[in-house]
């Protein structure tokens, strides 16, 4: 009902004046930390707030889990997690059931809309193995600007004029070699961090050089990566530079499919295996 209501709107050219009531009914709301929507997905419930709308109908969509299994069927128990650009949670919760009580699960989220909502879907399932951070993941400590997305999908710490309204936070910074002081046995990393992942492996090289079984779900999108002073190929090229094995996976079935050619690599996700990781 929301949603039709939302395109009846747009339609009518009252996109601007509901925007803006959205976000005054979830100012409150997100100070509270009580995201009203809810959306469930291969068992999983998470919550939103108004601006998260689509994202929660998305998730909730028939056929909409493939990503989602793809991901709990390839963290092992007691693995450790790293979910960078983690967004409302979704992924965290499926990482964080899948990796059992003796795993761990850091969720990296600068957005303070998408961080209000992580923190609450945390919290409300109990996910106690699971350790929310409110910075953005990259190759160093420190500060930096990040563009803050209406969308709520597209924040980065890259330069994106393409995501249309957005505003400019400063947000704290952090890398994978800060946060794990001792690289752990086993890895998987779900990357969804719109342009910064160069950034984001040059910050774990020493967990690279001394983690034996490490795996990557690594977004591709041309326009973030663009923005970022790079492309697919030079992503695609680095990773196979450190050792890893990529495969695509499908944007239909979620199925695992041969890369195609580096020119023809479009928007979408690829699985980045290295070592002794899950098959």
């Amino acid at each position: 009902m929301l949603g039709r209501a939302a395109r009846a709107a747009r339609s009518a050219g009252l996109g601007g004046p509901l925007g803006a009531l959205r976000d005054a009914v979830d100012a409150p709301l997100v100070r509270l930390g009580r995201p009203p929507l809810r959306a469930r997905s291969n068992g999983i419930e998470v919550r939103g707030f108004l601006r998260h709308r689509s994202f929660l109908a998305d998730v909730a969509r028939p056929g909409a889990g493939g990503y989602q299994q793809l991901l709990a069927e390839t963290v092992r128990p007691g693995m450790i997690v790293i979910d960078g650009g983690a967004h409302i949670g979704i992924y965290t919760l499926i990482a964080a059931r899948a990796a059992g009580p003796h795993g761990r699960v850091l969720a990296f989220e600068p957005d303070p809309y998408n961080l209000a909502a992580l923190r609450a879907n945390v919290r409300l399932a109990r996910a106690a193995t699971v350790e929310v951070i409110p910075k953005a993941i990259a190759d160093r400590a420190g500060r930096t600007s990040f563009v803050q997305s209406r969308g709520t999908i597209s924040g980065s710490i890259a330069d994106r004029t393409d995501v249309g309204p957005s505003r400019l936070l400063d947000v704290e910074l952090t890398s994978v070699d800060e946060m794990l002081p001792t690289a752990p046995a086993s890895l998987l990393v779900k990357l969804n961090v719109e342009g910064a992942e160069r950034l984001v492996l040059a910050g774990m090289q020493r967990t690279l050089a001394e983690c034996p079984e490490i795996v990557l779900f690594v977004e591709l999108n041309p326009a973030a990566l663009r923005a970022a002073g790079s492309d697919p190929a030079a992503l695609v090229g680095l990773l196979e530079g450190l050792g890893f094995t990529l495969q695509a996976i499908d944007p239909v079935d979620e199925s695992l499919r041969p890369l195609p050619p580096l020119g023809e690599l479009g928007k979408g996700h690829i699985l980045c295996r290295r070592g002794g990781g899950p098959g």
